[in-house]
C-alpha cells in the first residue's frame, strides 16, 4: 500500500503517520508533503517533485489531505484528486484551522467527490465523546474514543454513512464516488489537544486509521473486533487487569487471541494466548498482569491481536495504560524548561501521593543527576517529605548547575519508604555550553513553535541548518501564564531545542499594546485607567514571564509603528487633553479636510498620544520584566506620506521608548534605502541599534539584495520573518530555500561584522519632518535617490537633529523638495554653510513652520545661473567659508523619471552635477563604484580593519571598480569573507578594487593595512581537569614575524580526548591586533587525556595543530606557552 499524505507545517498531532507505522498491513511507501500552516495557508512545496504530486497520484492508492486549504492547490490539482478517486483511489479529508469553513478557498471542484457539503461558518464547539455508529470504520474501536473540542459544520449527502457523530453533529462522513472510496474527517486537533484523552492523540484513533485504510482498500474480513474496553487504564505494580472483547464474523470461524504487554521501550513484559472455537461470534475476556516491581513504573502498551487458524494477524487492539506504585512521585521542571548553561539553577518541583489506607508518614526523596554511563556527575540532593493535612507537602529542590560537559545528562529522583525503593521518576535534562562571551552578528529567523514536538524540531534544525544563528519565536501562547498549558509546553521545548542546536532567543516577537490594530481605535483609550488597567492585567504577566526567560532580548510594542486616521481616538478623554494642551477643540473630520494649522496641531497631538501609549509599555516593564529589551518595526512612513491622510509615523519620537528597532521590508529598493538610511540617524543619534527585516516571500525584494544594502547602510542584525503579515498569498519557500545560502555566507563574516559600524556620510538629505507632517509628501524618494548615488552614499537627516546644529560629520546637506522649513532648522544650516558647508537646494522661496516666508540671510544664495543639462541650471554662492548651490526646482524628480525611463544620459549628467559640486566642495566618499547599479558602503571595524560591502542591484553580473578614499584607508590587501578567496587591491592615484558580484546579490570584504603572512599556537603541554582552564594564545603574524596589525578571524577547533569537537572551546574568534589569548574554564567531569587543538585562518589557509595533555589533577608547573609553541 502506497499512502500520500498532506499536512500544516506547523501541526503534526494528527496521529496519521504514527497509525500508519502500526498499520497491520506494512505501507509500502509513505510521502509526507507539508505545506506552510503557520498563520497563512500557502503554496504546498514539496510535492514529489519526481512525480509532479498531486498530477500523477495514480501510484498511490490512498491520498490523505489534512488541514489543507483549497486556496493552496492549483485547479488541475484539485481535479486531479477527483480523478484519481474516481479511477479507484482512496481519499481522506481531515479538517483543520485553514480548512472546511474556515478555508480561504472553494471546495466546488472537490464537491461530487465528497460525502458531505461544506457549509460555510464558525467552528461548533462540541467537547464530547463521539459514538459510533454500525460501519465498519467505527465498529470496535476502544472506548473511551477520545474527546472533541471543535466540529467543522457539514451536511451529509444522500447516500453517505455517517460513522461517527459528536453529540449530533456529524464527524465521520463516508461514501463512494466512481470506483473509489472518500473519508471526510470534519475536525482537528488543536493545540490543547496534542495531550492524551483525545481523539486524535487517543488510544483509538490508530485502530479508527487502520479500519479506514481497510474500508477504503476493499479488504475482505473474516472476522473483526464488534467491541473491546478496557476500564482502567491505570494499572498499580503487580496487579492483573481484566478487559473485554467481542469478534464476530460473516462466517462461524476459530480466533487465536493473544495479549502482549511492552514497556516505553518496546520491552515485552507479558505475554499470553488462548485459541476459540469457530463460532460466529466471541466473547472472551482479555487479561494480563503487570510486574510487581517499583521501577516498572510508567506508560506501557496493551496490544489484543486476533488471528486465524494459519497464525495470519486479522485484527488487533492497541490502548496504553499507566503502571503506578501505591505511593509514588511526579517531577516537573520550572517553565518546562529542559536546557541549562552551567551557572543556572534547575527548579525541581517533586509532588508525593500514596493510595494507601495508611501512608507513610514521612517518604525520602533522593534527587542524582547521572552522566554518561549512568554515572553520579553531582552529589545527590536529599529532601524529607512529610504527610501533612491530608496530603504529602511540595518539595522544591534547587539544582545549580556547575560547569559540566555539554549534553545529555538525566535527572532521576527516587522516593524511599523505611529505606525501600517505592518509587523513581526521571526527566531527561540538557547541558549547555556557556554562552560565549564573544560578539556575534545576529542572523534571526522566525518559527520554530509548532504544535507537536517532532515539528517543533525539524523547524529548528532547519533554522539552524539555514544558517541563522538566532531564533524569534511567537509571543506568548495568552495573556495569563496557565490559560494555554500546551502552547505554553510548545514553547518552553522550542526554547530548549534552540539551545542545544546551539541558536541564541534574541528576538520574541509580541504587540504589547493592548487592542492595537492596523485600522481601528484602542479599544481602551491611552489617556483612561482603563488601558492602565489593561496594562496591569494583560501586559504585566507577559513581560513577567519574558523577564523569566534566559536568553530574552526584546519584545515588539507594535508590529508597525504606524498611525492611520482610523485609529484617532476621539473619546472625551482625548477631547479634553487636546483642548488643555492646545487651547483648542479637537477638530472634525479627516486630516485632509483640516487648514494646515489644524493638521499641525493634530499631527503635535497624535505623536503625544502615541507617546503616551508607547511610554507606558516601557514603564511598565521596567516594573514588571527589567531586562526585557522592548523594539518597534518602522518602515518608509516615517518620511514618505502620499496626503495628509496617509499613515503618520513620528519614528524619531517613538523610537525614544524602545531599546532597539527594525526596519520593516519593502517592495520597492529605493524605500528600503530611503528606510534603512532616515531610521540609522535616529537611531544612531539616540545610541540605539537597528535591524533589517527581510521579506521572504516570492514577488519581493530578493533577500541577498536586501540583507547586503542593510549591511551597507550599517545595520546591526538581519532577521526573516516567517509568513510577513502583508504576503497574502504569496508563495514563501521553506527558510533553507528561500535564504539561498545567504545566512551561512554571512556567518563567516559574523564576528567582524559584530564589531563594526558604519561611519556617517558625507552628504545628507534633510528630511522636512514638520512639512510632511502637516501636508503629507513623497518628494523625499526622488531627492534622496539622486543624492544617494551622486555622493556614492548619502544619510537622510531628521530636521529635528539640525536645530541644534548640523552634525560635524557632515561636509553636504541637500534640501531637495523642500518648501517648508521651521526657523531653527534654517539658522542652523545658515551657520553650517558660514562655518564651511555646503548647502544643496533646489527652492528659495521656502516658508517657516507658521507659513511665513523664510527669511535666509542676506545673498545666501546665488543670482547667475550655470547650465546643468536640459533645462536645469545651478546658481552658487560663497557664503562665509562655505557655500550654497541653488538648482532649478525639479531637478530630484526629472532624475526619478530618467531613471524610471531609462534615459541613461539624464540620469548620469543630472548625476553628475550633483557629484561634481561635491567633490568641489571636497565632499567625497569612503568607498564609491563605478557602476550605479552597484551599491557599495564601508564599516570601520578597527583603526587598520575596513569592511567593505557591496551589492549588485541589476539583473546581470557586474564586476565594478570600487575606489577608496586615500586620506581614510589605504589597503595593503583585501579578502572575500564569504569565500575566503584575495581581491587585488590597485595602488595608484587612489586605492581600488575590482569585485565580481552576482545579480542581486552581493558580498563582504576585509580590508586590511597589513597583509597576515602566518600563524602561531601557543598553548602548555598539560592542564588538570578540576580547576584548571584550556589556556592558549593565537598570534597572526606578519612577514616580519610580528604581530600583523587588524582584527583577523580564526577558527579553533578543539578535539577532546574521544575525539569530539568541543565548539565551546573553540570556533571562530577575532584575534584583535593579531594576537588572541583564550582561557576557558574545564568541566568539572571533562574527558581525560589527550586534546588537539587546531587553529586555521581563513584568508592565508594557514592551519596550526598542537596537542595538550587533560589531566585529572594539577601536575608540576609547565613551561610557559612562549616556550611551548608551532607554527606552521
Amino acid at each position: 500500500m502506497r499512502v500520500f499524505y498532506v499536512r500544516p507545517s506547523d501541526n503534526g498531532n494528527y496521529g496519521i503517520e504514527t497509525a500508519l507505522a502500526n498499520c497491520q498491513r506494512p505501507v509500502e511507501e509513505l510521502h509526507v508533503a507539508l505545506f506552510r500552516g503557520l498563520r497563512v495557508p500557502l503554496e504546498p512545496l514539496n510535492f514529489d517533485p519526481r512525480e509532479q504530486g498531486l498530477a500523477h497520484l495514480n501510484r498511490y492508492d490512498v491520498a490523505i489531505l489534512a488541514g489543507l486549504d483549497p486556496v493552496a492547490l492549483l485547479p488541475s490539482e484539485t481535479l486531479a484528486v477527483a480523478a484519481f478517486v474516481e479511477r479507484g483511489g482512496g481519499l481522506v479529508l481531515v479538517g483543520g484551522s485553514h480548512s472546511f469553513g474556515n478555508a480561504e478557498g472553494s471546495y466546488l471542484l472537490l464537491d461530487p467527490v465528497l460525502p458531505v457539503r461544506i457549509l460555510r461558518g464558525l467552528d461548533v464547539e462540541a467537547g464530547v465523546l463521539p459514538t459510533p455508529s454500525v460501519h465498519p470504520i467505527a465498529r470496535g474501536l476502544p472506548a473511551p474514543l477520545g474527546y472533541i473540542r471543535k466540529v467543522h459544520p457539514v451536511e451529509p449527502k444522500p447516500g453517505a454513512h455517517v460513522a461517527l457523530r459528536a453529540g449530533d453533529l456529524p464527524l465521520v462522513v463516508a461514501g463512494e464516488f466512481g470506483y473509489g472510496r472518500v473519508i471526510v474527517v470534519a475536525s482537528y486537533p488543536e493545540c490543547d489537544e496534542a495531550e492524551y484523552g483525545w481523539f486524535f492523540t487517543g488510544d483509538a484513533f490508530d485502530d479508527f486509521v487502520r479500519s479506514a485504510l481497510a474500508w477504503m482498500r476493499k479488504e475482505h474480513e473474516p472476522f473483526w473486533f464488534e467491541s473491546f474496553s478496557l476500564p482502567n487504564r491505570q494499572v498499580g505494580t503487580g496487579n492483573e487487569e481484566f478487559g473485554k472483547a467481542r469478534l464476530a464474523g460473516a462466517e462461524p470461524f476459530a480466533v487465536r487471541l493473544a495479549v502482549r504487554l511492552a514497556d516505553a521501550s518496546g520491552r515485552v513484559v507479558h505475554e499470553s494466548a488462548a485459541s476459540l472455537p469457530a463460532r460466529k461470534t466471541h466473547d472472551a475476556i482479555v487479561s494480563f498482569r503487570v510486574p510487581d516491581a517499583p521501577r516498572s513504573r510508567g506508560l506501557h502498551y496493551v496490544s489484543v491481536i486476533a488471528a486465524d487458524a494459519e497464525g495470519r494477524e486479522v485484527a488487533r487492539r492497541d490502548v496504553a495504560v499507566e503502571v503506578v506504585n501505591p505511593t509514588r512521585l511526579s517531577l516537573q521542571l520550572e517553565d518546562g524548561r529542559h536546557a541549562f548553561a552551567p551557572g543556572e539553577t534547575a527548579r525541581v518541583l517533586a509532588r508525593v501521593v500514596s493510595d494507601l489506607q495508611q501512608p507513610p508518614p514521612e517518604v525520602a526523596l533522593e534527587l542524582s543527576l547521572l552522566g554518561e554511563g549512568g554515572n553520579a556527575a553531582l552529589a545527590p540532593h536529599h529532601r524529607t517529605v512529610r504527610w501533612r493535612d491530608g496530603r504529602y507537602e511540595e518539595a522544591e529542590l534547587p539544582l545549580p548547575i556547575p560547569r559540566l560537559r555539554p549534553g545529555a545528562y538525566r535527572l532521576l529522583a527516587e522516593l524511599r519508604v523505611g529505606g525501600e525503593l517505592a518509587d523513581a521518576a526521571d526527566e531527561e535534562l540538557h547541558v549547555l555550553a556557556p554562552p560565549p562571551a564573544r560578539a556575534s552578528f545576529p542572523l534571526i529567523a522566525d518559527g520554530g513553535c509548532h504544535l507537536d514536538r517532532a515539528s517543533t524540531e525539524r523547524s529548528i534544525a532547519e533554522t539552524a541548518g539555514a544558517g541563522a544563528n538566532t531564533l524569534s519565536l511567537p509571543g506568548p501562547p495568552a495573556w495569563r501564564p496557565g490559560e494555554a498549558p500546551h502552547r505554553e509546553a510548545m514553547l518552553a521545548h522550542a526554547r530548549d531545542c534552540a539551545a542545544r542546536a546551539g541558536l541564541a532567543l534574541a528576538h520574541h516577537r509580541c504587540g504589547l499594546v493592548p487592542g492595537l490594530r492596523p485600522a481601528a481605535p484602542l479599544p481602551f483609550c491611552a489617556l483612561t485607567p482603563e488601558f492602565r488597567h489593561a496594562l496591569d492585567h494583560r501586559v504585566r504577566p507577559v513581560v513577567a514571564a519574558a523577564a523569566r526567560v534566559p536568553g530574552l532580548h526584546f519584545h515588539e510594542l507594535a508590529s508597525r509603528a504606524a498611525v492611520n486616521p482610523e485609529q484617532l481616538c476621539r473619546c472625551s478623554a482625548c477631547r479634553a487633553a487636546y483642548e488643555r494642551n492646545l487651547g483648542e477643540e479637537l477638530p472634525e473630520g479627516g486630516p485632509a479636510s483640516l487648514n494646515p494649522a489644524q493638521r499641525k496641531a493634530l499631527g503635535a497631538f497624535v505623536t503625544s498620544y502615541w507617546w503616551h501609549v508607547l511610554s507606558a509599555v516601557a514603564k511598565l516593564r521596567d516594573e514588571a520584566g527589567a531586562g526585557v529589551r522592548l523594539s518597534l518595526t518602522f518602515d518608509a512612513t516615517s518620511f514618505l506620506r502620499d496626503g495628509p491622510a496617509a499613515p503618520y509615523c513620528d519614528a524619531f519620537v517613538w523610537a525614544r521608548a524602545c531599546e532597539t528597532a527594525e526596519v520593516a521590508p519593502e517592495a520597492d529598493l529605493e524605500r528600503f534605502r530611503l528606510s534603512l538610511a532616515g531610521h540609522q540617524a535616529i537611531l544612531a543619534s539616540l545610541g540605539k541599534p537597528l535591524g533589517a527585516q527581510l521579506d521572504l516571500a516570492e514577488g519581493g525584494l530578493p533577500a541577498a539584495e536586501a540583507a547586503y544594502t542593510a549591511i551597507a547602510r550599517g545595520v546591526g542584525h538581519l532577521h526573516v520573518a516567517d509568513n510577513p503579515r502583508y504576503a497574502g498569498r504569496r508563495r514563501q519557500p521553506p527558510l533553507p530555500e528561500a535564504l539561498g545560502g545567504l545566512f551561512l555566507r554571512l556567518t563567516r563574516a559574523g564576528p567582524l561584522l559584530a564589531r563594526s559600524h558604519r561611519p556617517p556620510a558625507r552628504a545628507a538629505l534633510l528630511f522636512p519632518f514638520t512639512e510632511v507632517a502637516v501636508n503629507g509628501g513623497s518628494r523625499a524618494l526622488a531627492a534622496f535617490g539622486l543624492l544617494d548615488a551622486a555622493a556614492g552614499g548619502a544619510d537622510l537627516l531628521h530636521e529635528r537633529l539640525v536645530a541644534e546644529g548640523v552634525p560635524a560629520s557632515l561636509g553636504a546637506v541637500a534640501a531637495f523638495g523642500v518648501r517648508v522649513i521651521p526657523r531653527r532648522v534654517a539658522a542652523a544650516l545658515a551657520r553650517f554653510v558660514e562655518g564651511g558647508g555646503l548647502l544643496l537646494a533646489d527652492c528659495a522661496d521656502m516658508q517657516d513652520e507658521e507659513g511665513a516666508p523664510l527669511a535666509w540671510p542676506e545673498a545666501f544664495f546665488g543670482t547667475a545661473e550655470t547650465p546643468v543639462f536640459g533645462p536645469f541650471a545651478a546658481r552658487r554662492r560663497r557664503f562665509g567659508a562655505g557655500r550654497t548651490l541653488l538648482f532649478t526646482p525639479g531637478i530630484a524628480e526629472a532624475y526619478r523619471q530618467a531613471v524610471g525611463a531609462g534615459d541613461a544620459v539624464a540620469a548620469r549628467e543630472l548625476r553628475r552635477a550633483i557629484a561634481d559640486a561635491l567633490a568641489e566642495h571636497g565632499v567625497r566618499p569612503l568607498a564609491r563604484a563605478d557602476d550605479p547599479c552597484v551599491e557599495v558602503g564601508l564599516r570601520a571595524c578597527a583603526a587598520d580593519t575596513w569592511l567593505l560591502a557591496a551589492v549588485n542591484h541589476s539583473d546581470v553580473a557586474r564586476k565594478p571598480r570600487v575606489e577608496l578614499d586615500p586620506a581614510v584607508i589605504r589597503p595593503a590587501c583585501a579578502f572575500g569573507l564569504s569565500t575566503g578567496e584575495p581581491v587585488a587591491v590597485e595602488h595608484e592615484d587612489v586605492p581600488a578594487l575590482t569585485l565580481g558580484l552576482p545579480p542581486h546579490d552581493g558580498g563582504v570584504f576585509v580590508l586590511y593595512a597589513e597583509r597576515p603572512f602566518t600563524l602561531r599556537l601557543e598553548a602548555p603541554e598539560r592542564v588538570a581537569a578540576r580547576g584548571g582552564a584550556l589556556s592558549y594564545r593565537v598570534l597572526v603574524l606578519n612577514e616580519s614575524g610580528q604581530p600583523a596589525h587588524g582584527c583577523h578571524i580564526v577558527r579553533l577547533r578543539v578535539t577532546d580526548a574521544a575525539g569530539h569537537e568541543r565548539p565551546e572551546y573553540g570556533g571562530e574568534r577575532v584575534a584583535a591586533g593579531g594576537v588572541l589569548e583564550v582561557a576557558e574554564p574545564l568541566a568539572v567531569n571533562e574527558r581525560l587525556g589527550a586534546w588537539t587543538l587546531s587553529v586555521a585562518d581563513l584568508l592565508t589557509r594557514r592551519v596550526v595543530r598542537r596537542a595538550v595533555e587533560v589531566v585529572s589533577e594539577a601536575a608540576e608547573p609547565s613551561p610557559s606557552p612562549e616556550s611551548k609553541s608551532e607554527s606552521p
